[in-house]
């Protein structure tokens, strides 16, 4: 009797597939307008928050809820409460946009809106890139924020020194330039003080 042939080996199994990794798509750092770039807070990480905690402290309580504003250079923001509604009043895109608690925002030089203050605000700035520097040459207070022009001997002037009782430099004053950030401001299409700017 001849012996029964051996029976075949099983093939061998082969390796199970690595499970697929599963990609997660965040939302895009951005506010919908080319010159404001938003990043949610939820996705704001903490170095950021922590290096804001040393910038400037601005407070919308201490001014009016609604005005209009032009940036004229780079500022970048963390809000730490409230809510705030800006249109754009330049440019093609003007849908509104919303920034609220939390949110980390940069506002990019040439960006014009109305505000509109939706609930009590406050936010720390400051500018990635500092500002130059503007004293008044009669006191020499830092006037960045505003300052008067005076053409005859190229004078840079603080508004507290343009309301002088002086006769002769009031004289001298009278068609000073009103500037902001050292560029002509043009008071009639804003309130009578830069608001956003000296509430902060």
């Amino acid at each position: 009797r001849e012996p029964e042939p051996a029976p075949a080996p099983e093939p061998a199994a082969e390796p199970a597939a690595a499970p697929a990794e599963e990609v997660v798509e965040k939302e895009a750092p951005t506010g919908g307008h080319p010159l404001v770039t938003i990043v949610r807070a939820a996705e704001v990480d903490d170095a950021f928050k922590a290096a804001a905690q040393g910038w400037t402290v601005w407070d919308s309580t201490s001014g009016p809820d609604k005005f209009p504003f032009s940036y004229s250079e780079d500022e970048e923001v963390l809000i730490t409460n409230g809510r705030a509604t800006l249109t754009p009043t330049a440019g093609d895109d003007r849908t509104p946009i919303t920034i609220g608690a939390g949110d980390r925002v940069t506002f990019h030089k040439g960006f014009k809106c109305a505000w509109v203050v939706d609930e009590p605000m406050t936010k720390f700035y400051h500018y990635p890139v500092p500002p130059p520097k503007i004293a008044c040459d009669r006191c020499g207070v830092e006037c960045w924020e505003e300052s008067y022009f005076v053409e005859a001997g190229g004078l840079d002037i603080c508004p507290k020194c343009k309301k002088t009782r002086d006769p002769t430099d009031r004289r001298a004053w009278r068609n000073a330039e009103r500037q902001r950030h050292g560029e002509p401001w043009d008071s009639d299409a804003e309130d009578e003080k830069p608001k956003k700017r000296a509430k902060k």
